[in-house]
């Protein structure tokens, strides 16, 4: 096995002789950036549209959804900051295990994430308490919003399960 594509790879075919550096080059920057693409794909989309819920539905209860919201703001950046750094070739240029990192990111984002979704049902749960506001009595939660939190919390249990089947997926690849 020759280097990691930096050296031209010189193939004989009917006499011709090509090179094939860049197919190398090409090929390692697709296996590297096969175990980003999976959680960009599913678990980016419905992070969004978790904060995006989240967001829109007047945060009742800060201390919980505010957790929510900085799980969802958190993960949504640094899956782009590490789709770039694979988009970039940053990873042939530093050593490092990067089937290890893969590993270490997606166990921590589906632990916050699992705990963002506990928060976000817990918050749902609690369409029913009354709060005495202002010497009137009113539901915690309206009907708009305890709809916009029941999607909230059923896009943070799919992310959840994006994040741990990518978990999976990168313990596949990490573990020999």
């Amino acid at each position: 096995m020759q280097g990691r594509g930096t050296e031209a790879a010189v193939l004989r075919e009917g006499g011709r002789e090509r090179s094939t550096a860049g197919e190398r080059v090409s090929l390692q920057r697709l296996t590297a950036v096969s175990p980003v693409l999976c959680p960009l794909d599913c678990s980016q989309v419905f992070g969004g549209l978790v904060w995006i819920l989240v967001a829109s539905s007047n945060v009742p209860l800060p201390l919980l959804q505010g957790w929510v919201m900085f799980v969802s703001v958190t993960a949504f950046v640094c899956s782009l900051l590490f789709l770039g750094v694979f988009l970039s070739g940053v990873v042939t240029q530093i050593n490092a295990n990067w089937n290890f990192l893969d590993f270490a990111y997606h166990f921590t984002v589906f632990v916050f994430y699992f705990g963002a979704f506990l928060l976000e049902a817990a918050t749902t749960s609690l369409h029913d308490l009354r709060c005495n506001r202002t010497m009137t009595v009113q539901l915690l939660l309206s009907d708009n919003q305890y709809n916009i939190n029941v999607a909230a919390t059923i896009f943070a249990f799919v992310t959840t399960a994006c994040y741990g089947c990518s978990l999976g997926l990168a313990l596949r690849r990490w573990r020999p």
